[in-house]
């Protein structure tokens, strides 16, 4: 069964990589970053409702205000933002750059607990956040190319976003505690869409991707597969084996999101951002090796292939 778990995470990391494509393709279309995350909310909110009704049969309630600040800055802040920046940055800088500075979130929530929660910071931890900041840094093409090519807002804002996913990362592990991972997905996409819904001309939106065949469907496709499908199977993965197997595995997303760049976009891979690119998801598997006993437990005696 563990097997079979690993290939649902390897499914959901590809699902996500094709995240950044669809919305480079929306944005082609004319919509806006925040017309597009209206839609994926809203599509997501609906779909992940009925999946609830159909197979829990009701919702969890909300046990108190504490949780419900903590529901409201993972969903608006950790989900919603880290979406919207992203969108950001990928109309400004190549996908594959901006993908890879979402993935500064492990250096960002490393830091953030050594700060705020006294959690120490060994040897091994500096060296990975070093890495991080390298492969970055490679993959930003500053050595070899200089910034001038590259949008500094773009930059920034995958920066933000990497940030917000590190709040996500932060706030769905504390309420993890509580809460069941269906629970805290579906209030994030419940807050995400009442939070985007001030952000938009709603009738605009609405006709705009309903006037598209295609558009629409690219859009269910955005919503309910890179969000509501994929974030279900990986939880359903996660009954399974350990958090940190599940996160090692997803750093293929990354490599996937710069191969369908390249193929589709043709964005330019050169040999220093590919380094970088390793780099990057080499330190972020060490970053997650922290149950290397359990890990072993679980993968015994198996392949994922």
């Amino acid at each position: 069964m563990a097997r079979f778990a690993a290939l649902l995470v390897v499914l959901s990391s590809i699902i996500w990589a094709t995240g950044g494509p669809i919305i480079k393709i929306l944005l082609d279309h004319g919509l806006t970053e925040n017309e597009i995350f209206f839609s994926k909310a809203l599509f997501c909110a609906v779909s992940i409702v009925v999946f609830d009704m159909l197979f829990r049969k009701k919702i969890s309630k909300i046990k108190s205000k504490k949780d419900l600040l903590l529901l409201l800055i993972c969903g608006v802040v950790g989900y919603l933002f880290y979406g919207m920046f992203y969108g950001y940055a990928v109309r400004r800088i190549p996908i594959s750059v901006a993908v890879i500075l979402v993935y500064m979130a492990p250096a960002l929530v490393t830091l953030y607990s050594a700060v705020f929660f006294k959690e120490k910071l060994t040897g091994m931890k500096k060296i990975c956040l070093f890495l991080i900041m390298l492969g970055c840094v490679l993959v930003t093409g500053v050595f070899n190319e200089g910034l001038g090519k590259l949008s500094l807002a773009g930059v920034l804002w995958g920066l933000a976003s990497g940030i917000c996913f590190a709040v996500y990362s932060i706030t769905s592990s504390v309420l993890m505690k509580k809460y069941d991972a269906w629970t805290v997905t579906t209030y994030n996409f419940i807050f995400s869409l009442a939070a985007i819904s001030f952000m938009v001309d709603i009738p605009q939106a609405i006709g705009k991707v309903f006037a598209d065949r295609t558009l629409l469907l690219t859009c269910i496709y955005f919503a309910v597969f890179c969000g509501t499908i994929s974030n279900l199977v990986y939880v359903k993965a996660m009954e399974y084996i350990p958090a940190s197997t599940a996160a090692m595995i997803t750093t293929i997303e990354p490599t996937a999101t710069c191969m369908i760049g390249f193929i589709f976009f043709k964005e330019e891979i050169n040999l220093l951002k590919m380094i970088g690119v390793v780099l990057i998801v080499a330190a972020v598997i060490r970053l997650n090796y922290n149950k290397a006993t359990e890990v072993e437990d679980v993968l015994e005696g198996e392949s994922l292939l």
